[in-house]
């Protein structure tokens, strides 16, 4: 093997490094509701406590920080209502920590079947984490 190859390789390692670490991106879920938000609060609070979580609430905040312990390990999730117009609110689930498939089971579980009935509107958003948009 030539050094010309080995430098190839290991540039070409260095690439993908790069790359890998530049392209994070970061799911955003969210869906909008109706209510107010102390209400809100209380029935995702709720829903948590039905799914096995621990959690506490902040009030002030309309805020919650949740876990739970799945079969890979400890999930946590940060949950929080903001006001859009008059009853209107967006609610943001945010993963924690945790395993990333666990959390996808943990937030459809939420949202399909605990959330449902009081969800208008389910919004994903992908945000890029980094990267160079000079390339």
């Amino acid at each position: 093997r030539t050094i010309a190859a080995a430098l190839s390789d290991d540039a070409a390692q260095n690439t993908m490094t790069r790359t890998q670490s530049e392209a994070k991106v970061k799911r955003i879920f969210q869906f909008k509701t109706r209510g107010a938000a102390p209400e809100i609060v209380n029935r995702v609070a709720e829903s948590l406590t039905a799914m096995e979580c621990e959690l506490k609430v902040f009030e002030e905040a309309n805020k919650i920080k949740a876990c739970k312990l799945s079969s890979k390990g400890m999930i946590g999730v940060v949950a929080q209502v903001y006001v859009l117009d008059g009853d209107l609110h967006m609610v943001e689930v945010r993963r924690g920590k945790g395993d990333i498939l666990e959390y996808a089971k943990f937030y459809k579980e939420l949202v399909e079947d605990k959330l449902e009935d009081i969800i208008e509107e389910i919004v994903e958003q992908v945000v890029s984490m980094g990267g160079n948009d000079d390339d």
